[in-house]
């Protein structure tokens, strides 16, 4: 339970940041946790190919507010580039290694980084990033998103660092 300590406080800091809606209608099997004060729906069990290529997994998702989603990245891969259009992300990097590229789109202000097991960062709405793993350990991470996910439509394809390999 130690390594969960950032996860929970992460999604904590997110859904203290939005309003509420308690009131948000969900066609999904909702659950009220008892030390919450907004609605969550459960976990799914099914993986999904996320649009950079990513092996993804719904954890949670608060609706109007924030999702939670578990992300695998195998060896040897690297992403490709994207940005969002209405989202921001925050990252938690549970296992694994790699290297994360961004372009802010507004400044042209760019970085890249290693990424390693504790590293947390921030992907603003329109920032360009991508990822790559070094080493021979998949890369897993915690991604928590506000608002939620809306789907593949919210990724646009842009120019990375590097040449994806999906």
């Amino acid at each position: 339970m130690k390594n969960l300590k950032p996860i929970f406080a992460l999604s904590a800091l997110i859904m203290s940041l939005q309003d509420s809606h308690s009131s948000a209608q969900s066609s999904e099997k909702l659950f009220t946790h008892p030390h919450a004060k907004h609605r969550t729906v459960e976990a799914t069990s099914e993986v999904e190919i996320a649009p950079d290529g990513s092996e993804v997994k719904i954890l949670g998702r608060v609706p109007g507010i924030m999702s939670s989603i578990e992300c695998t990245f195998h060896p040897g891969s690297i992403s490709k580039a994207a940005y969002h259009r209405t989202i921001t992300e925050i990252w938690h990097v549970t296992e694994g290694e790699g290297y994360f590229y961004r372009k802010d789109l507004d400044s042209g202000a760019e970085s890249c980084v290693k990424i390693t097991k504790g590293t947390t960062l921030t992907i603003p709405k329109e920032t360009v990033f991508q990822f790559k793993t070094i080493g021979d350990k998949p890369l897993k991470f915690f991604i928590a998103t506000t608002p939620p996910w809306p789907g593949d439509d919210e990724a646009v394809f842009s120019k990375g660092r590097w040449k994806s390999t999906l």
